[in-house]
């Protein structure tokens, strides 16, 4: 890994790893447009992961706007699950065991807000010493199966390891031997992205004008936090006893760091911008995460994998798998067809989008289909050919359905041809 510093022009360096208090740290670098292809290669160096189920405590340092805890208590809310997050299972050590796609949190009693007890201007003891504090006031308890973010305030600075928020970095993550006396206890920084939404906020990154629910800030973060937690969870005991990255290659979240997927083709929210995550019904602009499929690694070796925003948690189809609007003529009414999309699997898919990428003469008109869909369960879907849009001709497009299913998309080849009527086309 290389260190980075945030320039006037785009940076490309991929992250910055410097001495912790406890061993290293693993900064989220900062830049200004998207990644260069990642490397291919993910390094095992023995140490554990965090198997089992992962506790998320979030520490609101500063001024929070209340929507913007909302936007974020929302997500950790929901990340467990989902096939987001189920690419973290693809992390094992050389026992065999696996990260597992669960995820606690429960922001009545898994978050506290701090009023800036140590100030604005902090450091990396300060941040472990406010989790410490946090801790021994009973606002949160003592977990070494749970990950500590402190989320700082747009007028909060950090520094740490010769770099600083914003500066350097948008976030880090690294274990701490001090926090709780006997215990390694995994903490991390997040900044709220408003403070600097052109290095730390992905839409802004790259040219939106906002973000997916409109909150800079909190949807920046978000994308952040889940490359600090889900290096957190396959290297735990960087610096100590490191896992998968260790300071020898980029962790998982660096590999794929600013990487979004083909940016021209991902849907937008109604504000505008870019979204490629849509969980519990609201949308996200998320980095992707480096996947392995290495079920017991052996230490001191490079695995190959790949980035993706997506493992799949199920199956699903869809009937029919083409739809034919038949001949129509201009002054024609709209004309209809149902669609029907079933969940064939054992578990709960999500749906990101639906039609996301079809254009005129076809539009969809009307769903079922919520945000989620439980095994065996089906939802319809109503897509709608308008001749008076169409051209002369025939016209074809693609009905396509994005969901965490392993066989996603689902499509539909649609098929409609427009007539000029015998007096002519208007």
């Amino acid at each position: 890994m290389k260190k980075c510093m945030l320039l006037i022009v785009a940076v490309i360096c991929l992250a910055v790893t410097s001495l912790a208090q406890e061993g290293s740290s693993n900064i989220h670098r900062t830049a200004r447009s998207l990644a260069p292809p990642p490397p291919a290669q993910i390094y095992y160096a023995g140490g554990p992961i965090m198997s089992g189920s992962t506790n998320v405590y979030v520490i609101y340092y500063g001024t929070w706007p209340s929507t913007s805890q909302s936007i974020v208590n929302t997500w950790l809310s929901h990340i467990g699950g989902t096939g987001l997050y189920n690419i973290n299972t693809t992390y094992h050590d050389s026992t065999g065991a696996g990260v597992q796609n669960v995820v606690h949190y429960t922001s009545s009693t898994n978050s506290y807000n701090d009023n800036y007890s140590l100030g604005k201007s902090l450091t990396d003891a300060s941040i472990q010493t406010i989790v410490s504090n946090a801790i021994a006031a009973h606002h949160l308890p003592a977990d070494v199966n749970g990950v500590y973010f402190v989320l700082t305030a747009t007028d909060v600075n950090q520094s740490a390891f010769g770099g600083s928020l914003c500066g350097t970095y948008c976030g880090y993550h690294s274990p701490s031997t001090s926090i709780v006396s006997g215990d390694i206890i995994k903490y991390s920084i997040v900044g709220n992205s408003a403070k600097c939404p052109s290095a730390c906020d992905g839409n802004i990154v790259n040219a939106d004008t906002t973000s997916p629910n409109g909150d800079v800030g909190a949807d920046g973060a978000i994308s952040v936090i889940y490359h600090e937690l889900s290096e957190t969870v396959s290297d735990p005991n960087y610096g100590i006893s490191g896992a998968w990255g260790a300071g020898v290659s980029g962790e998982s979240g660096d590999l794929c760091a600013w990487n979004f997927g083909t940016w021209s083709t991902l849907p937008r929210a109604s504000n505008g911008s870019h979204y490629n995550v849509t969980i519990s019904s609201f949308n996200y602009l998320i980095q992707q995460m480096f996947q392995v499929s290495v079920p017991r690694p052996v230490s001191g070796t490079y695995y190959t994998g790949s980035c993706a925003i997506n493992l799949g948690t199920g199956t699903a189809s869809v009937s029919p798998t083409s739809e034919n609007f038949g001949t129509r003529y201009q002054n024609d009414p709209p004309v209809n067809k149902t669609v029907t999309l079933t969940n064939t699997g054992t578990s709960t898919i999500t749906i990101t989008s639906i039609g996301a990428s079809l254009s005129a003469p076809y539009t969809v008109t009307g769903t079922t289909c919520g945000s989620t869909l439980g095994a065996g369960l089906n939802c319809s879907i109503t897509v709608t050919f308008r001749p008076a849009d169409a051209a002369i001709g025939v016209n074809r497009d693609t009905l396509s359905i994005v969901d965490s299913a392993v066989n996603s998309p689902q499509n539909v080849a649609l098929t409609g041809t427009m007539r000029c009527p015998p007096a002519g086309c208007l």
